[in-house]
């Protein structure tokens, strides 16, 4: 036995033991394990249980000192080992989504996993990990139009009035910190009919865990949108809606 271990069992611990070693349905693993504990409280040497059980030295004394922390049932746990392969980080996750809501290069009218794996430099399995996280099917969407503009508005089509907020990104933090403010700004006895398209933002768990909070928000998905681009600043297309509301108003 290695200098400095002593092993002693409890009757308890030995009829658990002998019952892995004579159950012909126990791993193997574990009836090794367990001959490795038994022989060594017996007092038999590291050169005599290595024999024994054909196993080499350094396994012998990592199944005792497992045995001596956390008993028998330590034995038949394997520990669980870190992955090799480290996790991809948010940057790297911000940059695949924001890859699939683009444009693809060429005639192709959608990003494939392969071609954004090789962009990204991740595997393609990777890329569909975070496909399947976002909600995102780009195989089903003929086309993707991503607006650059940072800007949310909310537009109050009773008052002609619009709540705005320019950020620097779209991302679910941001959409949440946007309808705070709606909510803050909005008298608490009025509805609140909000209209979605299907961006990944939109669907993320803590944003529909907020709308699930906030009972006054009717929330609208647009299943299939229409592809897209601003061709005006909103600076010019507010005003706009603002004298139709004006016209409107003139009527009543």
């Amino acid at each position: 036995m290695r200098t400095g271990i002593s092993l002693s069992l409890s009757s308890s611990d030995r009829a658990r033991l002998v019952e892995i070693i004579g159950d012909r349905n126990s791993p193997q693993k574990h009836v090794w394990r367990a001959q490795i504990v038994l022989l060594s409280a017996q007092g038999v040497g590291t050169a005599a249980i290595m024999r024994a059980t054909g196993k080499a030295k350094t396994c012998v004394w990592r199944w005792q000192k497992r045995f001596m922390e956390v008993g028998t049932e330590g034995l038949l746990v394997d520990k669980t080992r870190p992955s090799r392969i480290p996790p991809l980080g948010d940057a790297v996750s911000e940059r695949v989504v924001a890859l699939t809501l683009t444009e693809p290069p060429g005639e192709t009218t959608h990003w494939t996993a392969a071609a954004i794996a090789a962009v990204c430099a991740i595997s393609v399995s990777s890329v569909h990990r975070i496909w399947r996280s976002h909600g995102l099917r780009p195989h089903q969407i003929r086309q993707f139009k991503l607006s650059n503009d940072p800007q949310f508005a909310a537009f109050n089509v009773l008052e002609g009035s619009v709540i705005g907020r320019c950020m620097q990104r779209h991302t679910h933090q941001e959409f949440i910190r946007f309808l705070n403010a709606i909510e803050n700004q909005v008298p608490a006895n009025k509805q609140i009919h909000v209209v979605l398209d299907n961006y990944a933002t939109h669907k993320h768990p803590k944003v529909i865990e907020w709308f699930g909070r906030h009972d006054r928000f009717v929330k609208q998905a647009n299943q299939n949108p229409k592809p897209f681009r601003w061709t005006k600043d909103p600076d010019e297309i507010i005003p706009v809606v603002r004298r139709g509301h004006q016209t409107l108003d003139s009527y009543h």
